[in-house]
Formats: C-alpha cells, sequence, structure tokens
C-alpha cells in the first residue's frame, strides 16, 4: 500500500544560468529567422505585384482584340448624377468632392479581369495621393501622347518592337527634395513632372510589363550630374530604364535613343 503521508521528492527548477542560456538561444534563432521572414514577406509582395501587371497587360491585350487592336483611350468622361466622372484603365472615378467610391469594375480594364477588380501594388501603401490616383501603376504616356490626334491611343500593330516597349509599371513623381513622393498614373519620359519607375521593391527594382503581355522586374538607372533634383530622387529611388548607356550621363535631359523602352518607332542602335 502506498504511504500518501511519505515526503515526496521536491521538483528542482531552472537555474538562473539555464534560463539565461535559453533566452540567448531563443534571441539567436530570432536574430537569424527575423530576416529570413522579412525577405520571404518582400519576395511575396514583388511576386503578387508581378501578378497584377500580368494581369493587367493581359487585359489590355484582350481590350485591344475586342478593338480593332487598338489601345484603351487615356479617359473618357462622363456625367452621372453627382456630377462629371472619368474613367481610366483602373477605374471610374468620382468627381472631387463626392460621397462614392472608385468603381474598380468600370474601367477600361474592369470587365478584362479575371481575378477581379484591379488592385494595387502591395508595396506602395505608404505613397501619398491615393484618394486620387487608387493604383499606383503608370503607363507609358507615349502610348497615349499624340499631339497632332488629342491624345488618340496607338494600336498594338504600330510596335516596332513590342517586347521593348514598357506598357506600365511601379510608378512615382518626384516632387522636390524634401518632399514626399506621390503617385502617379503615367510614366512620362520628357522632363517634368519627374514620373518615373519606383524601385520600391527592395529598394533595387520596379516591375514592368511590356506591350507584347510579359512582364519582369528591372533595376532602374539613376540620372546625373549631382545635384539635389537628381540627388533626391535617387534617394527615393525613383529612376529611368536604359536600353544601352546613357549618351550623356552629364546631362539630365534625355535623347531619344535614351528613350528607347518608351518609343513607338525606335530609334536606330548605337
Amino acid at each position: 500500500m502506498n504511504d500518501l503521508s511519505a515526503p515526496r521528492p521536491t521538483r528542482q527548477g531552472f537555474t538562473l544560468i539555464e534560463l539565461l542560456v535559453v533566452i540567448a538561444i531563443i534571441a539567436i534563432l530570432a536574430a537569424i529567422l527575423f530576416p529570413v521572414f522579412a525577405q520571404a514577406k518582400a519576395a511575396a509582395k514583388k511576386t503578387q505585384c508581378l501578378s497584377n501587371l500580368k494581369q493587367i497587360g493581359l487585359g489590355a491585350m484582350m481590350y485591344g482584340n475586342d478593338s480593332d487592336d487598338m489601345l484603351f483611350p487615356w479617359t473618357y468622361n462622363h456625367v452621372e448624377t453627382d456630377g462629371w466622372w472619368t474613367r481610366y484603365w483602373f477605374a471610374d472615378m468620382p468627381p472631387s468632392g463626392s460621397t462614392k467610391q472608385p468603381d474598380f469594375n468600370n474601367g477600361f480594364l474592369g470587365p478584362y479581369m479575371k481575378s477581379g477588380p484591379i488592385v494595387d501594388c502591395p508595396d506602395a501603401a505608404s505613397l501619398a495621393g491615393k484618394s486620387s490616383k487608387p493604383v499606383a501603376y503608370g503607363a507609358n504616356w507615349y502610348l497615349f501622347l499624340d499631339l497632332n490626334a488629342g491624345y488618340r491611343p496607338v494600336s498594338f500593330t504600330q510596335m516596332d518592337a513590342a517586347a521593348e516597349t514598357i506598357f506600365m509599371g511601379d510608378a512615382a513623381q518626384f516632387v522636390a527634395p524634401g518632399q514626399p513622393i506621390v503617385r502617379c498614373e503615367f510614366i512620362s519620359p520628357m522632363i517634368g513632372p519627374f514620373n518615373y519607375l519606383h524601385a520600391r521593391h527592395g529598394g533595387e527594382s520596379a516591375n514592368v510589363n511590356w506591350m507584347d503581355g510579359h512582364a519582369k522586374s528591372l533595376k532602374p538607372s539613376y540620372l546625373g550630374p549631382s545635384f539635389p533634383l537628381t540627388d533626391g530622387m535617387k534617394a527615393a529611388k525613383i529612376g529611368y530604364p536604359f536600353k544601352y548607356p546613357k549618351q550623356n550621363p552629364n546631362a539630365f535631359d534625355l535623347t531619344e535613343r535614351d528613350q528607347y523602352y518608351f518609343a513607338i518607332t525606335k530609334p536606330a542602335a548605337p
């Protein structure tokens, strides 16, 4: 028979040194694993952004198939009960002061998005201007800028090299040194406003889709020479894609050859 009154052996707890060793091991593991988790999260956001751009590019191609190979127009203004709405590729935008929300299903590409409404780049959440520009992807302005035809969009068949013509990409506008960068709906290879590619994925790369439908990441270059404007753009990770080395590295302006990836009719190779 068990003697319940017999003294039981006491259980030894952890000593202070043992606890400190365990804490040190946990701290070391955390220091190793947390950067890995952060890198995995950043990679997932970059992949999601590439998928977004791929879907947008496929939607544009389907729009072209239904529109005699024409790209969608830049905007279309129409009046509703609360005023003039403006339809863009990404959404139908309400007039300023309206209490209504953007209609992401009714942009030019809305009906062609098989996976649902167009969504924003997951790494653009901190960019200013979301209320007026809810999607931080900028379209190639040269695809819409035809001053002799009233901003008429181009045809897919006009492209000299669709696989080397930017359609859209991660974009932001640099306003001035010391001011926050803001969202923009187009990328302009012209001087001012400074709407260029935004290397927001790990501070290294911007995602871009092209007129043949493919999407990939690239590392923008930064304009020179060094002065407050160009230094501010570099610090903000706002740069430019060059196919060939910049013709005049010490000049800020861009030549026709520098604008190769934006041009519909490609300049001659050097």
